[in-house]
């Protein structure tokens, strides 16, 4: 519903206080890009352009919603690095990137690495911020004194080679989602490393627990930090999971395949559109 947009917050913060004064200006700030955005743009495209959707996830929507049926789906396009380092028994980094914001689950996974932290002492968490929630900053930085984490958890922003300076390093990478999965998952898994992620969205139709990735659920920081120490402590499924990410991304979202894909759609949309002016 269009409406339900300024509520996304009290939903992604669930456990945390959100202050009044906080609510009443991001409904302001969002009131007059969002309304007009999912009530009118969004639906006028969806009933007079043709659409490919990134997942089925998204297509099903779609269909529920009885905008438009029989929508093509091509995974999201990702690069896959030539050259993949060996994966080392002895790398220390656990790394989170993206928005410092609880809508990815950072809060969660600080809590969960607060768990992690007890019985792996060699074991570090990485923060690399690409932008900074006001809200979510103030509760990550309560959570990082509450736990004494001050000095096993560092804190970085944009870098210039994301795949050598953040992913390869990595025991693993750590995107427990809260509310829409992003592209650094396939991006990270592209790189043969184990992701541990949240079952939300189109993530399961990506990954099978333990194969080629390791899957919690939604808000459990329990099961984020039983996941993160599994992989951490066996070396040789961090690695197998490793490679089942790539073997999965490449097959799913190789550029080379899925432009072609969209080439193909592309093509016959415009092959019916001459057809439909021809009669």
């Amino acid at each position: 519903s269009a409406w339900r947009w300024w509520r996304g917050d009290e939903e992604t913060f669930t456990g945390y206080e959100i202050p009044l004064s906080y609510k009443i200006k991001q409904f302001f700030n969002t009131l007059p890009r969002e309304l007009p955005r999912r009530e009118f743009i969004h639906r006028w495209g969806l009933r007079n352009t043709r659409l490919i959707a990134s997942s089925l996830y998204v297509r099903e929507k779609l269909e529920k919603a009885e905008l438009i049926s029989d929508i093509p789906v091509v995974y999201p396009c990702v690069d896959l690095p030539q050259e993949i380092p060996e994966h080392k028994n002895n790398q220390s980094s656990i790394t989170y990137m993206g928005h410092l914001w609880q809508g990815r689950g950072v809060l969660d996974l600080v809590s969960a690495f607060s768990r992690v932290a007890k019985t792996h002492p060699q074991i570090n968490l990485k923060i690399a911020q690409s932008n900074i929630h006001e809200l979510t900053e103030h509760y990550f930085e309560n959570l990082v004194e509450k736990f004494q984490l001050r000095s096993r958890v560092q804190r970085i922003g944009v870098v210039k080679d994301v795949n050598r300076e953040l992913i390869f390093p990595s025991v693993a990478i750590a995107l427990p989602y809260r509310d829409t999965p992003s592209i650094k998952l396939l991006e990270a898994m592209a790189c043969g490393k184990p992701i541990v992620t949240t079952k939300l969205k189109w993530v399961q139709e990506i990954i099978n627990d333990e194969e080629n990735g390791f899957l919690a659920d939604v808000g459990d920081v329990h099961g984020i930090a039983s996941k993160l120490e599994k992989l951490i402590e066996n070396y040789d499924l961090a690695v197998t999971v490793g490679q089942n990410a790539r073997k999965t991304i490449s097959e799913l979202c190789a550029c080379e395949h899925n432009c072609r894909d969209i080439l193909n759609i592309l093509t016959e949309a415009k092959y019916s559109s001459v057809k439909l002016e021809g009669k």
